[in-house]
């Protein structure tokens, strides 16, 4: 077993983790066996970079602990937070296209555990298991359909519209009940939000008072609390 751990005291093995991964429900333990000696296990300090496109454009990584940013670099240098992963999501090259994913780069939100495998062997691997593909492939799908949508929200929505949009992404991902109202268990700053939405920060702080007041939502340490979801749900729809 191949473990690089940093703070976990008790580690299982990875065909623990790999269980986990959606994608790879319905596996022999023979299969399983063989994608334990073909990954690698690594863990991440929260900060940290895990994966970037051109330096591991052959890998495919699998969110086993933790959680993990995805962003893109625009042509200015900018940096955009496109996605946020919880454990047993995949990242990395995920398609067999020769892809230009050189500006794309994955930050650890938290102390993070991830495996890896090599890209040509996971696609070795997948080939006679159309179960995983259909499922890949259905990945592949809605990670483009986010991409598209967040690009119509940056053309047309204004900067308070995109965060109750990006509110209500979260709360399906990442909200749990507090206290009666929902928290979004996600550390994040303004600096964060703002580059999830292509803001400024100025304009993200402005826009998140505007909810504060409104008492659509409240914030404690660092994490955002919706506090009348009904209301918010119709600014979106508005």
């Amino acid at each position: 077993m191949d473990n690089n751990n940093l703070n976990f005291p008790v580690v299982k093995d990875k065909v623990w983790y790999l269980k986990k991964v959606n994608i790879f429900s319905g596996l022999t333990m023979d299969e399983m066996m063989f994608l334990d000696r073909n990954s690698k296990m690594k863990s991440f300090k929260k900060g940290e970079t895990i994966y970037f496109g051109e330096r591991d454009h052959d890998k495919i990584f699998f969110l086993k602990k933790g959680k993990v940013k995805l962003l893109k670099l625009d042509m200015t240098g900018k940096e955009m937070v496109y996605a946020i992963l919880k454990e047993n999501e995949v990242f990395g090259s995920l398609s067999q296209l020769k892809e230009n994913i050189n500006s794309e780069y994955a930050e650890s939100l938290s102390e993070t555990m991830v495996c890896y495998i090599s890209k040509d062997q996971f696609f070795k691997f997948i080939e006679s298991k159309p179960s995983i593909m259909i499922k890949l492939n259905r990945l592949l799908g809605t990670k483009v359909l986010e991409l598209e949508m967040l690009i119509e929200e940056l053309t047309f929505k204004p900067v308070f519209g995109r965060i109750v949009s990006l509110l209500l992404k979260l709360n399906r991902k990442f909200g749990v009940n507090y206290k009666g109202n929902i928290l979004i268990n996600l550390t994040l700053t303004h600096n964060d939000i703002a580059s999830m939405i292509g803001a400024t920060r100025e304009s993200t702080t402005l826009a998140l008072n505007k909810l504060k007041e409104q008492k659509l939502i409240n914030s404690e340490r660092k994490k955002i609390i919706i506090e009348d979801f009904e209301k918010l749900k119709e600014l979106s729809e508005s």
